[in-house]
């Protein structure tokens, strides 16, 4: 698939007609034509004051940005090209207008089919990790007053999935305990001090890491974190960018399931922008307050897709290019809801706010001898339990271990 980056700087505001503003600048790579600089005065306050407001828009407001945005670009020469067919679309930029609403004339949406993700603006030229042993998934739940069950559910049933072993540790609030009812994973409360958290996640080196909790765009953007003392009234552990840092060597990919993490305060570009520019391969989060309903529904979609997706990626066992923007368009459709996504998309938001920043290249992943050597022990486990307890697992069970024996047999290639 073929890409278009597109350059959007400058700060938000607004000109003296009160119209939104930003500065553009479009590369497509495609026989080294560009689009010239433009000038975002298009977006008038009345459709945009209603795209942001809380809960349910009016019909037809989603389309609406999107159709005013876009058309900045679809007047400009070069355009239709850079922007059309199965172009996925990438925006390096601080600016946080709603560009995951572009809307072609003809193509749609575009955050429905080819993709539009985000770059931060010194984003690196590439982001290449290694996988030494198993894969390492880490969930944050420390939402406060807010039922953690849904989102660890989601994510459980989609690790599971995964042909990659896989350690999983589960990070909870003292009152979330109760949602961890699986024993393959380890449960911790998390400590009292933000330096004691952050050391803890030093040491478990999270992989993919979700995060599920609340979150504020003031200041720079920062997570609140329920702990081990919020029973007995303690404040909260803030996190922020700079507490990621010596993480984001390390993570292939972190979900921030809560409010305003991708949203900017005007000045600052917001919370996944600057943890991707502090070395993170790709973050997730949200344009602004989310419902829990929502975030729970955005987590079903991400883990429903994510297991098949990395399982093709790895399957011939050398490694493999990660490509997140990839998934977005089929878990944005499934937060399509009420009928056709065609028909609904125009009318619905919640299908927009999750906002995907990404390096500049797709993630690539070498495999170790050591996370190879992990397909050979799993088969003879799966052997093992086949010889010794056949008797005394039901015919489902039976099905799902014979066919990941011979998943991997085949990529071992015996």
């Amino acid at each position: 698939m073929s890409r278009t980056e597109i350059k959007v700087f400058g700060a938000v505001g607004h000109d003296s007609d009160g119209r939104y503003m930003a500065m553009l600048e479009a590369s497509p790579e495609i026989d080294g034509a560009g689009l010239p600089s433009l000038f975002d005065g298009d977006a008038t306050d009345d459709v945009f004051g209603e795209y942001h407001q809380q809960g349910e828009v009016a019909a037809g407001t989603v389309q609406a940005v999107g159709s005013l945005l876009f058309g900045r670009f679809h007047d400009t020469p070069g355009a239709e090209q850079g922007l059309a067919g199965d172009k996925a679309v990438f925006l390096r930029t601080r600016v946080n207008l709603p560009w995951e609403t572009l809307y072609h004339p003809e193509e749609g949406f575009l955050a429905l089919g080819p993709g539009v993700s985000r770059i931060p603006e010194l984003a690196d030229d590439s982001a290449r990790r290694e996988l030494s042993g198993k894969l390492r998934v880490v969930a944050i739940l420390a939402a406060d007053q807010r039922d953690p069950k849904a989102q660890f559910d989601a994510l459980n049933h989609g690790i599971s999935q995964l042909s990659l072993e896989c350690t999983r540790t589960c990070l909870v609030a003292e009152e979330a305990q109760k949602a961890i009812v699986d024993d393959t994973w380890d449960c911790e409360v998390i400590p009292d001090t933000r330096e004691l958290l952050v050391h803890r996640l030093k040491e478990l080196r999270p992989q993919i890491l979700h995060v599920f909790c609340h979150g504020n765009s003031s200041q720079r953007g920062h997570l609140e974190f329920a702990h081990r003392g919020s029973s007995l009234g303690a404040d909260p552990l803030f996190f922020e960018a700079r507490d990621f840092k010596e993480l984001s060597g390390e993570l292939w990919l972190l979900v921030l399931a809560a409010c305003q993490t991708a949203m900017s305060n005007g000045k600052d570009p917001g919370l996944a922008h600057d943890i991707v520019e502090k070395g993170a391969a790709a973050t997730i989060g949200m344009r602004e307050t989310i419902d829990q309903q929502d975030a729970d529904a955005f987590s079903r979609a991400l883990y429903q897709e994510l297991p098949a997706y990395l399982n093709e990626a790895f399957a011939d066992g050398a490694g493999a290019e990660i490509r997140w923007d990839s998934l977005l368009p089929r878990i944005r459709s499934a937060l399509c809801t009420g009928g056709p996504t065609t028909v609904v998309a125009p009318n619905q938001k919640r299908w927009t706010l999750p906002i995907l920043y990404v390096q500049a290249r797709p993630l690539t992943v070498s495999l170790t001898a050591e996370a190879a050597d992990f397909d050979v022990g799993r088969l003879a486990q799966l052997l093992d339990i086949l010889r010794q307890h056949d008797d005394q697992i039901s015919d489902e069970l039976r099905a799902k271990i014979e066919a990941e024996v011979e998943r991997l047999k085949d990529h071992i290639g015996i």
